[in-house]
């Protein structure tokens, strides 16, 4: 199921994305949780790290959330959650700094980093925005099952909800610049290496005209007759493609 909420008259649903960091990337699952008068069932596919902090709680016997109610502990565990989200969004980008300054440095690179970090970051901006409208229904429900004293919490998940969801747009935008970037500096070297091509082929190209010329087949080439004429097309040639090597040079076309 995508996220949602669904409010029942004895029962609050909640499917959230959950965020987390491997090697190869950010993985997104889901998280569930359901809201029952005194009970909190949650279940997700993933290993539940970003509920260590609310465990640890639980465990040293804080008064808050041990006095609380259920309301209380699913605000503590949605919070944790995008919290954990949170993690992942810097550590995201740090990887697309890093990859910013393989760039500029024209350190080697595959295209695939570039375009699966701007795939990922897409995917990313799309789930912290249901998140964000999650958190949005929560902070203003009316639900029995919210007492007063935890309606400020939600609001304040909201915020932290739309603080990952305006991070995961800073990293989109940053994954798309970059990827502009990238083409754009392949284009260029690109270019370079075309015009040092061009500019030797443009040095060659009266060279090999001359050369034409004289080495056609005919019986009656006056300047073949010439002692020193072998020589004096050597320093043609050599005159030729040194002036327009240096012409080059001066125009910074090499």
């Amino acid at each position: 199921h995508s996220p949602k909420v669904e409010e029942f008259d004895d029962l609050l649903f909640v499917i959230v994305p959950l965020l987390r960091r491997e090697d190869d990337g950010i993985v997104t699952d889901h998280f569930c949780l359901v809201l029952m008068q005194g009970v909190v069932l949650s279940f997700t596919d993933s290993p539940p790290e970003f509920l260590q902090p609310v465990l640890h709680r639980l465990e040293s016997g804080r008064p808050r959330i041990r006095g609380s109610g259920a309301d209380y502990l699913a605000w503590a565990l949605l919070d944790a959650l995008v919290d954990h989200a949170l993690v992942a969004l810097e550590q995201e980008d740090e990887e697309l700094v890093s990859i910013e300054g393989r760039i500029e440095s024209r350190q080697p690179l595959q295209a695939s980093e570039v375009f699966r970090s701007k795939r990922q970051t897409g995917d990313i901006y799309r789930r912290l925005r249901r998140l964000r409208d999650i958190a949005t229904h929560l902070s203003r429900t009316d639900s029995s099952l919210i007492t007063d004293f935890t309606r400020p919490f939600l609001r304040d998940l909201y915020d932290h909800a739309l603080r990952a969801f305006e991070s995961s747009e800073d990293l989109r935008e940053m994954a798309a610049n970059l990827r502009d970037y990238y083409l754009t500096d392949v284009s260029n070297r690109m270019n370079e290496v075309m015009k040092v091509l061009t500019c030797v082929a443009t040095i060659f190209l009266p060279l090999s005209f001359l050369a034409g010329v004289y080495g056609m087949n005919f019986e009656r080439i006056p300047e073949l007759a010439i002692p020193w004429g072998y020589p004096a097309l050597w320093g043609v040639f050599l005159l030729v493609g040194g002036g327009m090597l240096w012409l080059f040079r001066r125009r910074g076309w090499l």
